[in-house]
């Protein structure tokens, strides 16, 4: 891990086991503060002046631009990319692009799953599901449940981890 200068990081409370747990091969760059009980995954780039509170959890290979604001018990799934200055108070589903204050989805981060080695295929299916699911008069939580709607997904392995990352989110994701 890299960490620049005045980061800071939190340790854990009792109310997750005492711990707050940085991945490996990270690059935390200037004035970031993570909160206690702070879960970040491996390989995850957080740009200058971002703040986690307390009990946020990021995945693996997110990128998180400078002057970025993420709220408490907030999860960005894996190969998520944030724009700068975001403010986060809802969670973000894995390969999504988020930006804004307050902060909401704007695509696939189709780069992200081109350097993680997908296919041409499964990235259109992914990018397909979004795009349905973003035009459905359905919640996002009401579409991924709805079994006819993700039949057609049913071999894409990360539209079901994306679906899963819907279903399991206590505090919602954040709106297209």
């Amino acid at each position: 891990n890299v960490f620049r200068e005045y980061v800071s990081i939190h340790r854990g409370t009792l109310k997750e086991n005492g711990f707050t747990r940085i991945g490996n091969n990270c690059l935390f760059m200037a004035y970031v503060h993570a909160g206690h009980d702070v879960i970040v995954g491996n390989n995850v780039i957080v740009a200058n002046s971002t703040n986690f509170a307390g009990h946020v959890k990021i995945g693996d290979r997110v990128i998180i631009g400078g002057g970025t604001n993420i709220s408490q018990f907030v999860t960005l799934g894996r190969g998520a990319y944030i724009g700068g200055a975001a403010a986060i108070d809802r969670d973000i589903p894995v390969f999504c692009t988020a930006m804004g204050n307050r902060v909401y989805l704007k695509g696939i981060n189709i780069i992200g799953m081109r350097r993680q080695g997908y296919t041409k295929q499964e990235i259109s299916e992914v990018v397909d599901f979004y795009r349905t699911m973003e035009s459905s008069a359905l919640s996002p939580r009401a579409f991924v449940d709805h079994a006819e709607l993700m039949s057609e997904y049913k071999d894409n392995r990360v539209v079901i981890e994306m679906a899963e990352h819907i279903r399991k989110s206590e505090i919602g994701i954040a709106p297209f």
